[in-house]
This record gives C-alpha cells, structure tokens and sequence, in this order.
C-alpha cells in the first residue's frame, strides 16, 4: 500500500497500478513503487480518510494476465495462475473457470478500499479524484497524456461462450461495477 498522506492506495497486479503511481508523481502527489501498490491495506487505518483503489473488467484483466504469465512474470498474486494450463489462451480460460471461478471479483474485494476507480475510465477519474485533495486543474490535466504502463503486447481474441462464461462467473463484480 502507498501512502500518499490525504489517500492510501493500493490495487491487483494487472489494474494500472504502474500508471496511477505515475500520475501521482507527475501531479506532485507523492512518490510509490508497484510492490507497495500491490500490498493489501493493513488492517489499521492510521488515521487515513479514504483508501483507493483500482478495477479492471475482468475479461481484459484475465487476457492480461494470461499474456503476463505467458511471458513468464507476474510473480506474487499472480503466481496460483502459474498452474492452469496455458497452452492457449481458451485452455487458459478454461482451466480458470473449472478451478478459480469468481476468483477475480474475490482478488478485487481483498482490497477491502474505500472507492474504487475503473482503469477504463482513467484519465478523467483520476483527474477528478485528485482535484479533490487540491491538486489545481493544471496539475491534473498533466496526467491527461500519460501514456499506458507496462502494456501486454498482444491482443487477445476472446471466444465468445468463454467470455459469457467469465461474464456469467463474475456476476456480481461486474454488477458492482457496471462492467457488461
């Protein structure tokens, strides 16, 4: 978890951690690095007003993660995924829904946070959150252009009944976040 004074924040691998820890460094909001973004909250508050994180759809945020694991990184979190069969991204996926079925809503909800923000809403999100703790406009707006971090290279196609089937296992995830 980083500690940014006014905000804590911390987030799954694979969500934009790297660009939010970006984007707060560029707005003069402080500094962090990815092992602390991926550290769940402690338990005590300290005092901290609001703990933020981040969300991804979950079938951009499996396809990410196959192609993270794929190239052989992606330790921690992502290290129980390590055992599903990876000899394509459907088998991939396959494998995810007969073991870990509604495991990503479950890794999201171990954040316990007090907002979430979605990654496909950034940047505008992230430059109206912080506008809340007093960073001016200007500052924000400097993030507007902050490319993407540590981006997978390949697009996945998906299979149209895994995709439902992903939908379907993450229900109420994608309920609680308006992801269709």
């Amino acid at each position: 978890m980083i500690d940014y004074g006014e905000f804590q924040f911390a987030c799954p691998p694979r969500t934009g951690s790297l660009w939010f820890i970006e984007a707060c460094k560029l707005t003069g909001l402080g500094y962090g690095t990815i092992e602390e973004a991926h550290e769940l909250f402690p338990s005590n508050r300290n005092g901290c007003s609001i703990r933020v994180s981040l969300v991804r759809h979950p079938c951009d945020w499996l396809a990410s993660c196959f192609s993270t694991i794929s190239a052989g990184n992606g330790k921690g979190y992502l290290a129980q995924f390590y055992a599903l069969d990876r000899a394509s991204f459907d088998s991939f996926v396959r494998s995810y829904l007969l073991t870990f079925p509604g495991f990503i809503g479950k890794l999201f909800s171990m954040y316990k946070s007090d907002t979430c923000m979605r990654l496909e809403d950034m940047p505008w999100a992230f430059m109206e959150f912080v506008e809340t703790f007093g960073v001016s406009y200007n500052n924000a707006r400097l993030c507007k252009n902050l490319r993407k971090q540590n981006v997978s290279g390949s697009i996945i196609k998906w299979n149209k009944l895994l995709r439902e089937k992903v939908m379907n296992s993450e229900s109420d995830f994608c309920d609680r976040y308006e992801y269709f």
